[in-house]
């Protein structure tokens, strides 16, 4: 593999004696191989970049968006050596670690962040609250994270907050979901996806239709999630009248939606019945422009 290009120097070094800080981050975007992230993570140890708390968490942040193998195992190398780290670094090894099944990993980095007293933010919870929902039995974990995110004054975030209504609703925990939905002064499109989701899921159909009936501004999640609840619930009827309300909104299906349609239409029978050739189109090209329509023969 060709050495990844670095800037001209005057001296033994592949960087200059004073390099850039935009120069060095540049760099680091053209990054995809292991290769190179070494390349400029040993030019930076030479120079003395690596001292810099700026540098060090680009770095950091280059290797954990990598997907190469062996980058998460270098991004852990850096962290270990990395003398003043900030909660940006933090909050990267949480989301590497959560994002590359690591959950437990995850879990104990929070804690050893917890013991350096470094401070939080918004964008340290999702991650962390993602790794307790990817653990079979964390209810005590997401409660603790729950305590810390109200005691830290996050819990008025919608980021952080949308992130622990998700954990509640996808474990089956919807009431402790809606005590999060209720509380939040905001509310954004995942929040009402979020509850209705788990409302469906957890077979309260009723109550997700509800909140889809209150949902100000819907999108094709909305709809989607509604659907894919009746069908999930057997309410095949059902599942196809919001279909065609969603038709008549102009709203395109996508193709979660259109299959739970087929299946509501292959349960109800005689009910109503696809118009065959524009389907196959748009199964066929789908994601295009076009609508997926159903003729209704009631």
């Amino acid at each position: 593999m060709a050495a990844l290009p670095l800037p001209p120097s005057t001296s033994s070094s592949s960087f200059p004696l004073k390099p850039e800080t935009g120069t060095c981050v540049s760099l680091l975007h053209k990054c995809s191989h292991m290769g190179s992230f070494k390349q400029i993570h040993a030019n930076m140890i030479k120079t003395g970049l690596i001292l810099d708390t700026v540098l060090a968490g680009r770095l950091l942040a280059a290797l954990c968006r990598s997907s190469d193998p062996g980058s998460l195992a270098h991004a852990l190398l850096v962290f270990d050596r990395v003398q003043r780290r900030n909660t940006f670094m933090w909050n990267a090894m949480i989301r590497a670690l959560s994002d590359n099944d690591c959950p437990e990993e995850a879990l104990l980095f929070y804690c050893q962040m917890l013991s350096t007293a470094e401070p939080f933010n918004a964008y340290t919870f999702p991650f962390l609250l993602k790794a307790c929902a990817a653990l079979p039995s964390a209810l005590e974990e997401t409660q603790q994270v729950h305590c810390h995110i109200i005691k830290h004054g996050f819990a008025s975030e919608v980021y952080a907050a949308n992130s622990l209504l998700r954990v509640y609703a996808r474990s089956g925990r919807v009431d402790s979901a809606r005590k999060v939905f209720d509380r939040m002064p905001v509310r954004d499109a995942i929040t009402w996806n979020s509850i209705i989701d788990g409302y469906a899921k957890s077979g309260r159909l009723d109550i997700a239709r509800e909140l889809f009936n209150l949902m100000e501004n819907k999108n094709v999640v909305s709809w989607t999630t509604m659907i894919t609840g009746y069908v999930d619930g057997c309410l095949f009827k059902e599942a196809l009248e919001l279909f065609h309300q969603m038709q008549v909104m102009e709203i395109e299906a996508d193709a979660k939606a259109l299959t739970s349609a087929l299946t509501a239409c292959a349960h109800l029978g005689a009910g109503p019945e696809l118009n065959k050739e524009v389907l196959l189109q748009n199964l066929a090209g789908f994601g295009s422009s076009s609508h997926i329509r159903i003729v209704w023969t009631l």
